[in-house]
């Protein structure tokens, strides 16, 4: 992940080496810049063909980013169901919110980091379920069960104070 070209700190800089590849005529690099940034190689064919003046804008990239530390975790959609969840509430916030947008792009921030505060929310705030509700579900254990999953709100109110260093 980002082995080639490094971990772009916004849109403008990824721009700026798209711009130096594009001038230099280094088709396959900007193939391989986009490639590396999440970026479609459609959108990048676009941007050696004129059609486009930047090969990505502030979304592209913030989705972009997100689409490669994506495949780098390497989440099941079953088994890694809840997370999944939190990845899709990042990028929900990301296509409303440009402010996120940019924050997600900084180099100082990952998906990696903004999962681990949603997950030690989580840690931190289990709480015993009910035994009746343990014993409905047919699970055989002694002792308690508990658990710590973030609601939706809460999980969109880390995500912004993880991006943006700041309470929402």
């Amino acid at each position: 992940m980002f082995d080639k070209y490094g971990n772009f700190n916004s849109c403008e800089e990824i721009n700026e080496k798209a711009a130096e590849l594009l001038a230099a005529s280094d088709e396959q690099s900007l193939k391989e810049l986009a490639k590396e940034n999440g970026i479609d190689e459609d959108d990048a064919l676009d941007y050696i063909d004129g059609y486009t003046d930047c090969l990505c804008s502030v979304l592209g990239a913030a989705a972009g980013k997100i689409k490669v530390e994506v495949e780098d975790l390497k989440l099941d959609p079953k088994k890694h169901e809840l997370i999944n969840d939190w990845v899709e509430y990042i990028r929900l916030l990301s296509s409303e919110d440009q402010e996120i947008r940019i924050a997600i792009r900084r180099k100082d921030k990952s998906l990696i980091g903004c999962l681990g505060k949603i997950l030690a929310w989580s840690y931190n705030n289990r709480y015993d379920v009910d035994k009746r509700i343990v014993e409905a579900s047919g699970i055989k254990m002694s002792g308690k069960v508990q658990l710590g999953i973030s609601g939706s709100g809460t999980a969109k109110r880390i995500i912004r104070e993880y991006y943006l260093g700041k309470e929402s």
